[in-house]
């Protein structure tokens, strides 16, 4: 394998989705298959009173290389069954290790082989291998496999490696059977290569390992960065320090989302600095705690602009209903009753639509007809506390597990839903969170959800420059597919030609 040619491209190939993973793989199938070091005439002559050993039905396979042994796992190996041992009887350190399924489960004083042996899970983690160089127990939920003189241990393991047991699990609590896993093909190099080809790995592994560490320090480093921005911009004490946060953190946003999971945090960091007005505010005095007309809401942490104000909910609605407490009726065609698994923060998603009758139609919108820029708030089940507004030209009704808001004049729907996705009322709707395994938030609840509330001009500026920055964050889910695609397709092609200077 070219390990020059790994590392010239290790930069770009390790945004490939499980980079290392992928190459430590491929250095056991290059392993396996006589491609990872060059083979000599004396090697295979050293074969030759193997075979008499092994199996005389054991003959040259099309694709085997010369001087290696071609047949099954039951050809050259014996899985043994493990062996019970009491819980009693295991200790928290000793000579010997207990192997369950899938590694060390204790020690005890008296083994089971006293020769190194590999383990292979059979219940629970089927497939998983453990290697053992000395004296070990197995459990009954394992076999272990003592190499017969012609293998070495290193080179099996390696070998056990490609086959895949894993995949072959099956049941509720996945088992391995010995005779399925006895049918796979298996080859054997001479053992003076075998030597020579576990050399090769561990060198190999070395690099793979250097890679890895780079690779986990470089996502470390970024991972810190993007930690600290976060914590300052949502934790800040000063109100200077916030907008410094705030102008950094969005001048480096390609530097802090290398990872999907990142991008969903910005999302929530965007949300969170605009309904504390440091997406538009420049210059104006904050305070520290959220406060209402009337001066009866509780202090609060976040800091505010003090042109800004906060109200309950009622008081930016002009209506606020439950959905019916009924199942729809569904029918095959009519009007579209939505359900909270079209909800999406910001967005409802229709294009799976389904559909109840004009009469049930006119029966779920008695208390209030859905409109365009209505805000759907599902406050039930597996998706709770997402705000999404209703769609122009569309005309719907409510399902179940959710409510209808209409906002007042004075505020801007799409402010007003972008306050009920953010963290400042997500964390709240999480606390208020009632009924254990069937989780809901309580009506009055959400109706004194209080709503931070600048002036509408202000809110008409903070909407656009979210929906800005939230298209930035939809070009960088872009990059990020892209970048990933790219980096496999490049790592294919190192594979490619590694495999084909080592061939």
């Amino acid at each position: 394998m070219n390990a020059e040619l790994l590392l010239a491209h290790f930069d770009r190939i390790s945004d490939a989705p499980g980079a290392v993973l992928r190459l430590r793989r491929f250095i056991l199938d290059l392993a396996v298959r006589g491609k990872l070091v060059e083979q000599s005439s004396v090697d295979h002559s050293s074969n030759d009173s193997l075979g008499f050993r092994i199996s005389s039905n054991l003959q040259k396979q099309e694709g085997v290389p010369r001087g290696w042994f071609a047949g099954t796992v039951g050809d050259f190996l014996d899985l043994q069954y493990g062996k019970g041992l009491p819980a009693s009887e295991r200790k928290d350190s000793g000579l010997v290790p207990v192997f369950g399924s899938n590694g060390v489960v204790g020690y005890c004083s008296q083994a089971l082989s006293e020769k190194s042996t590999v383990i292979i899970g059979r219940k629970g983690s089927a497939g998983a291998l453990n290697l053992c160089e000395g004296p070990s127990w197995t459990t009954d939920v394992a076999y272990f496999v003592e190499p017969p003189e012609f293998f070495n241990i290193r080179y099996l393991y390696f070998a056990l490696h490609t086959l895949d047991l894993d995949t072959l699990g099956k049941g509720v609590k996945p088992g391995l059977s010995r005779n399925d896993a006895c049918q796979l093909d298996l080859c054997v190099p001479p053992l003076v290569e075998q030597h020579r080809i576990v050399a090769k790995v561990d060198e190999l592994m070395a690099l793979c390992d250097r890679l890895e560490g780079a690779q986990r320090e470089r996502e470390n480093h970024r991972d810190q960065l993007t930690a600290s921005t976060h914590h300052h911009l949502n934790n800040g004490a000063g109100a200077e320090t916030l907008r410094s946060q705030a102008e950094f953190f969005i001048g480096h946003l390609p530097r802090l989302t290398a990872r999907p999971d990142q991008i969903k945090q910005l999302r929530q960091t965007i949300l969170n600095l605009a309904v504390r007005g440091m997406l538009t505010q420049h210059g104006e005095n904050f305070i520290g705690i959220l406060h209402s007309r009337d001066g009866n809401t509780p202090g609060s942490e976040i800091r505010l602009p003090a042109s800004w104000h906060v109200e309950p909910l009622t008081a930016v609605a002009s209506s606020i209903v439950d959905c019916p407490h009924s199942t729809p009726r569904w029918t095959a065609e009519g009007k579209i009753c939505v359900r909270t698994n079209q909800f999406r923060p910001g967005q409802l998603d229709i294009s799976d639509a389904r559909f109840v009758s004009e009469s049930t139609y006119l029966e779920r919108i008695q208390r209030l007809e859905p409109q365009e820029n209505d805000i759907l708030y599902s406050r039930e089940g597996g998706i709770l506390g997402v705000a999404c507004r209703v769609p122009p030209n569309v005309q719907l009704c409510l399902g179940q597990r959710m409510m209808l808001i209409r906002p007042s004049r004075s505020t801007d729907p799409a402010f007003l839903e972008m306050v009920l996705n953010s963290p400042f009322i997500t964390r709240i709707a999480k606390e208020k969170t009632t009924g254990g395994a069937a989780p809901r938030i309580n009506v009055a609840t959400v109706k004194a959800y209080q709503i931070p509330q600048p002036p509408l001009a202000e809110q008409h500026r903070i909407v656009a420059k979210v929906d800005e920055l939230m298209a930035l964050c939809d070009q960088l889910e872009s990059h990020l597919f892209t970048t990933h695609t790219e980096a496999a397709r490049l790592l294919d092609s190192v594979l490619h030609r590694a495999l084909q200077t080592s061939a």
